[in-house]
C-alpha cells in the first residue's frame, strides 16, 4: 500500500483533531430533521384535504438521512409518497449539504398521464415562481444542473407542452438557498402549496 494515501494533510489534521466541527454538524443535521418533521405535520393536513388519489393521500411521511449523496450528508422527507416500479407519486424536500434545498413533485406512470394536463395548465404561473422542470429520464438524479433539469422561466409554452409530452417521469422542482434557512419552514411549505394547486384543473 502506498503510504501517502492513508497520509493527513495539515488540513486534514486540524479537522481530525478538532471534535467540535462534527459535533456541529450532527447538531445541523438534527435541526434539519425537527425542519422536517415540523412540514410533515402542516404538509399532511394539506394533503389530506387535496383531491389526491386515495392510494396517496392514504400514505404518511416518511424521513431519512445519509451521508453520501455526491459525496455530502443529507436529510429528505417524502410526502406524499407511493413509490412502485411502475408509477410513482411523490413530494420529496431534500436538505443537501453544500447545495440548498429542493422540493421536487415526481409524477411517473399512471400518475403523470393523470396530472399531465392539469400541470400544463399551470406552467406558467410556477415559472414565475422560479420552478425548474427534468428533462432527463435520470428521476434519481437532485441536482439541479443543465443536465436534469431547466429553468421554467427560461422556457416559452411550446418548450415546456414539448417537455411534458417527451418526458416519462415529470419532475417539478423549486432550489430554496441555503442562505434561507430561517425562513426555510415558510419558503419550502409555500413550494409544498404550489406543487399539490398545480395538481388541480
Amino acid at each position: 500500500m502506498n503510504g501517502t494515501k492513508i497520509r493527513l494533510s495539515p488540513e486534514e489534521l486540524d479537522l481530525v483533531v478538532n471534535a467540535d466541527w462534527i459535533l456541529t454538524k450532527n447538531q445541523i443535521i438534527r435541526k434539519a430533521y425537527d425542519l422536517f418533521g415540523m412540514l410533515a405535520i402542516s404538509m399532511t393536513s394539506m394533503v389530506k384535504s387535496a383531491r389526491l388519489p386515495e392510494d396517496v393521500q392514504s400514505t404518511s411521511p416518511k424521513i431519512s438521512k445519509g451521508e453520501n449523496l455526491q459525496g455530502f450528508p443529507y436529510v429528505i422527507l417524502d410526502y406524499p409518497r407511493l413509490f412502485t416500479r411502475e408509477k410513482v407519486f411523490a413530494i420529496r424536500t431534500l436538505f443537501w449539504w453544500g447545495h440548498y434545498f429542493v422540493v421536487t413533485l415526481h409524477l411517473k406512470g399512471e400518475y403523470k398521464d393523470l396530472y399531465q394536463q392539469a400541470l400544463g395548465l399551470h406552467l406558467t404561473m410556477l415559472a414565475s415562481e422560479r420552478f425548474y422542470i427534468g428533462i432527463s429520464e435520470d428521476e434519481w438524479h437532485h441536482e439541479l444542473g443543465e443536465d436534469h433539469f431547466v429553468a421554467l422561466d427560461l422556457t416559452n409554452e411550446s418548450e415546456r407542452s414539448r417537455i411534458l409530452a417527451e418526458q416519462s417521469v415529470l419532475r417539478i422542482s423549486q432550489k430554496i438557498p441555503l442562505a434561507e434557512w430561517n425562513k426555510a419552514e415558510n419558503l419550502i411549505g409555500a413550494a409544498h402549496r404550489l406543487l399539490v394547486d398545480s395538481l388541480q384543473s
